[in-house]
């Protein structure tokens, strides 16, 4: 069986995106590390993944004080179905969000 490695950016926020079965999905997205803003993958207790977490990293960085960068999730679809995938941009130590990324997968 053939992979698909499948790249999803801000423009795909709140959208619907098809994926096969154990293709490889990227999600690539703009924060600000030096100011303490990360993405944070909200996973439901309650709703069963269909999305394996493989790794996360930070891909580029600005060289001035609170630039921006690109942090990246590498998720394989693990289990067909329909999954919301939600991500938040916040600070570890805060409860609160400042911006909210969520695209409603496909998986078949």
């Amino acid at each position: 069986m053939n992979t698909t490695e499948i790249i999803l950016d801000e423009q795909h926020h709140n959208q619907q995106v098809e994926v096969a079965y154990k293709d490889t999905l990227l999600v690539e997205l703009s924060h600000q590390p030096g100011i303490g803003y990360y993405w944070v993958w909200q996973q439901a207790d309650s709703i069963p993944n269909k999305l394996k977490l493989i790794g996360e990293e930070v891909l580029s960085e600005q060289s001035r004080p609170g630039g921006e960068a690109l942090q990246q999730f590498c998720f394989s679809a693990i289990e067909k179905g329909e999954y919301k995938l939600n991500l938040d941009l916040k600070r570890h130590w805060e409860n609160s969000v400042l911006r909210q990324y969520s695209v409603s997968l496909q998986i078949k």
